[in-house]
């Protein structure tokens, strides 16, 4: 795990790690797990990466109907996003959606996650491994690591403003 993400080597491992922290193998997981992030949030959603990566591993597109219904539950909800993302067609896109959809995207060449794909939700984030040749899904359930991943989501919200 500590070779995955930075944030994962502050995890204390013990008995309870698989309480706290689960992988997903493969796409089909990486699509479930995805589509669970409007029921995982309640007031605000935290995305940070690439998300056309994650895209592209899942076979989603910002148009297809998973993903309009992913936005329709979130809407529902009340659900606001702050996203960073990198500069691409599809975060371009999403930029144009911004105040329609209820997201406030920063589009940033440089992040701590250039590659992957991060959802902090309230009380979980899901950490989307892009690989296509061995994609993971990693969901995070430890509240220590979740105050971190949301510290620094806040600080480079500020830093990028």
């Amino acid at each position: 795990l500590k070779g995955i993400d930075p944030f994962l080597s502050y995890l204390e491992t013990d008995d309870t790690i698989e309480e706290r922290i689960e992988i997903r193998e493969g796409a089909d997981a990486m699509r479930e797990e995805y589509l669970k992030i409007p029921g995982l949030c309640k007031d605000e959603c935290l995305p940070l990466g690439n998300v056309q990566n994650m895209l592209d591993i899942t076979g989603y597109s910002i148009d297809c109907p998973e993903e309009r219904n992913f936005i329709r539950q979130r809407m529902r909800k009340g659900i606001y996003v702050r996203m960073m993302n990198t500069p691409n067609e599809t975060t371009e896109e999403l930029a144009k959606r911004d105040s329609f959809e209820k997201r406030t995207l920063k589009i940033k060449d440089r992040l701590p996650m250039m590659k992957n794909f991060l959802v902090i939700c309230e009380d979980q984030s899901t950490l989307f491994l892009c690989d296509q040749e061995n994609p993971k899904t990693v969901l995070i359930k430890d509240p220590d690591l979740l105050e971190l991943q949301r510290h620094q989501f806040e600080y480079l919200w500020k830093k990028y403003s």
